[in-house]
């Protein structure tokens, strides 16, 4: 639903229910959303608010031992255990502000969210607890909010014209995760719970010059600092195998990262085009890891590329490109730990072909 007054001001809104029983035996999943705006526009200046909410809960399958597959004890859509599944809800709003002209773009950001997941699996079904099974309950509830402003400016220098980016953005998470030892989702024993609160602040700029029409460069730079305070317990497993029970964790850690880019634009025809592109990035660390070890860094990541288009009339453009990664310390998602583990350095090297045709 939408409706728009003479005087600039707008209001929009859509809202959605859903559920489908999935194609496993245990797929079912249901829900709705909604989201809303509304604005004003005051010539060239746009401010505006969005509302919007999301719940689901599902049921699942999940992973499935290939042994009873194979044996034809259950079948290609069966599962094991009926109480896998989850369930999931996100709040937000925002209020945003954007000001444009021919050379000049402002823009302010504010958001609050609320969201929370619970999520019940059972990778290895009776092989730590005979008793109980091996289900586990994660659960992750936090509240993050934030503002973020950055505008850009065209101007133009004897021959060359330049676009200048910067921006600033602070965001702050309170989570609460937990995990617990579960059977058909009641609790038996708890293995982590904590609360946080990481708050980042960080800035950017870059600048495009484009000295002809057939050459451009662009370099920028990102700085990202993060502040981490932790309090909880964990249950932690020995080389032995021995589990400590519910181990005190806390703590506060503080670690910043730099993260500098570069572009080279050749343009040897109004249809051609060749890219040389540098960036540095970071995943994310996990709170636990930054707080229980003193010298933890946030881990990076180096890419570079170098790629041609090619573009053939209007409707097709053929693009090639040789790319190449490095990476600190790859990151997986343990689902039996509940948490990321570090796997150490990485290296990808890769190509890509895209032809493109828009009849």
């Amino acid at each position: 639903l939408s409706t728009t007054a003479a005087n600039g001001l707008y209001v929009a809104g859509s809202a959605e229910l859903f559920r489908t029983e999935g194609f496993t035996s245990y797929g079912g999943w249901g829900g709705g959303k909604f989201l809303a705006r509304l604005g004003k526009k005051w010539g060239r200046t746009e401010v505006y608010a969005n509302l919007g909410a999301y719940a689901s809960e599902w049921d699942s399958a999940d992973t499935v031992p290939a042994a009873a597959v194979q044996a034809n004890e259950m079948g290609f859509y069966g599962g094991v255990d009926d109480s896998d599944g989850g369930r999931s809800h996100r709040f937000h709003a925002s209020i945003h502000v954007d000001d444009r002209s021919a050379d000049r773009k402002l823009r302010f950001l504010a958001y609050v969210v609320n969201s929370g997941t619970l999520l019940y699996s059972n990778y290895t079904y009776f092989l730590r607890s005979i008793d109980h099974g091996d289900q586990a309950e994660q659960g992750d509830r936090r509240l993050y909010f934030g503002t973020r402003t950055d505008g850009s400016w065209t101007l133009r220098s004897g021959t060359a014209d330049i676009t200048l980016k910067g921006g600033a953005e602070y965001r702050g998470d309170l989570p609460r995760m937990e995990q617990w030892r579960t059977e058909e989702r009641n609790r038996w024993d708890l293995s982590t719970r904590f609360d946080g609160s990481i708050h980042s602040l960080g800035s950017y700029a870059s600048a495009e010059v484009r000295f002809a029409e057939w050459f451009s460069a662009v370099a920028g730079a990102r700085y990202d600092h993060f502040f981490f305070n932790l309090a909880g317990v964990e249950d932690l497993s020995r080389p032995s195998g021995y589990v400590d029970q519910e181990v005190p964790l806390s703590g506060t850690a503080s670690a910043g990262i730099l993260s500098p880019k570069g572009a080279l634009i050749f343009s040897p025809l109004e249809q051609w085009d060749i890219f040389f592109n540098y960036g540095r990035g970071f995943h994310s660390p996990d709170i636990r890891d930054m707080v229980r070890n003193a010298d933890a860094q946030i881990p990076d990541a180096h890419v570079g590329e170098l790629s041609t288009r090619l573009r053939l009339g209007r409707r097709f453009d053929v693009a090639v490109s040789i790319w190449l990664a490095y990476v600190e310390d790859e990151l997986f998602f343990d689902p039996d730990l509940g948490r990321s583990i570090g796997r150490g350095e990485s290296r990808r090297m890769g190509e890509e072909v895209e032809i493109r045709w828009a009849p």
